[in-house]
């Protein structure tokens, strides 16, 4: 009975993780086109569904007078794009660490000029370490589980979504503690530092880390939230780069840094208006490693702080 229940609940979480993901207003999905839409939606059904780390498929379309390099520039940007999306829409992605690309075609030349291109087919592969893959899942999903059932142990009276938020919040700040001594090392077996993994998990992680974490328990309750990349201030008054949440509540958007809100163990950092975020932080999605150049854009965000 017990193990029934556990699958039960396992089914829960990744089918509401998706359909909120695909379906929810604002989300980085809704901002691809008709075939990066397409290229999401099969990178999700291999990738996170079924946890293939390699697949290829036949494209076979043939493009008159358009170099192939061309043409293949084009789709690759399209599966980067996508690929960026499925990152940010899906923190429960957690071992994807980037995307490979490859593709085969070629053009027809005649008495060298170009007649056409056919690109064939397109090859998509994951990049992984032995010490941190997909089948660390089941340890996220166990995490999940437990933070689900204490965020609804404190909310099991109220349907009030401002009290729902403030649980999740409360839950990451006390659960996860910053890395200052592996957050800037760039090794693979730190990574999880800089994804959900590693709040539910590990509890350490960075500033994306708590972000993703967020997202992913947003997405659980049906709150709509985004990962937001930009530039805060530090102790010294620099800018450097920094990840955080906006959220929507009572159809506006607003701000929520839990990486400060750890740090200074208070609130002042939930639910943030523009007018107080816009002081510390910067929003700049281009200027985002995850992100691809400036294609994705952020939603407005409430000029006051939220007021229950």
């Amino acid at each position: 009975m017990k193990r029934c229940l556990f699958t039960f609940i396992l089914i829960v979480i990744t089918s509401v993780s998706l359909n909120n993901s695909v379906f929810a207003a604002n989300d980085y999905y809704k901002q691809l086109n008709d075939r990066q839409k397409s290229l999401y939606q099969m990178m999700y059904d291999k990738f996170v569904i079924d946890f293939e780390l390699e697949f290829t498929i036949s494209v076979n379309q043939v493009y008159e007078r358009i170099p192939l390099v061309r043409v293949a520039g084009s789709y690759r940007n399209d599966v980067y794009l996508a690929y960026s999306a499925l990152v940010n829409d899906n923190p429960d992605f957690f071992w994807g660490r980037q995307l490979l690309f490859h593709y085969t075609g070629g053009d027809l030349l005649m008495d060298q000029i170009l007649q056409s291109s056919k690109l064939s087919d397109c090859k998509f592969s994951i990049i992984q370490d032995k010490t941190y893959n997909y089948k660390y899942q089941k340890l996220y999903d166990n995490a999940m589980i437990k933070a689900i059932r204490t965020i609804n142990k404190r909310t099991k009276n109220t349907k009030s979504k401002y009290k729902k938020l403030c649980a999740i919040h409360d839950y990451i700040c006390k659960k996860t503690r910053y890395d200052f001594k592996h957050g800037g090392i760039a090794k693979v077996k730190y990574a999880y530092l800089h994804n959900a993994y590693g709040a539910f998990v590990k509890n350490k992680a960075v500033c994306d880390g708590y972000s993703f974490a967020m997202k992913s328990l947003c997405d659980f309750y049906n709150i709509p939230c985004l990962v937001i990349y930009g530039k805060a201030k530090n102790d010294y008054g620099a800018y450097e780069k920094h990840v955080w949440n906006a959220v929507k509540i009572n159809k506006k958007w607003y701000m929520l840094d839990c990486t400060w809100d750890d740090s200074s163990k208070s609130k002042k950092w939930f639910l943030c208006g523009k007018r107080q975020i816009s002081k510390t932080h910067i929003m700049i999605p281009k200027d985002s490693n995850v992100l691809y150049f400036n294609y994705f854009t952020y939603p407005k965000i409430s000029k006051k702080n939220y007021r229950k």
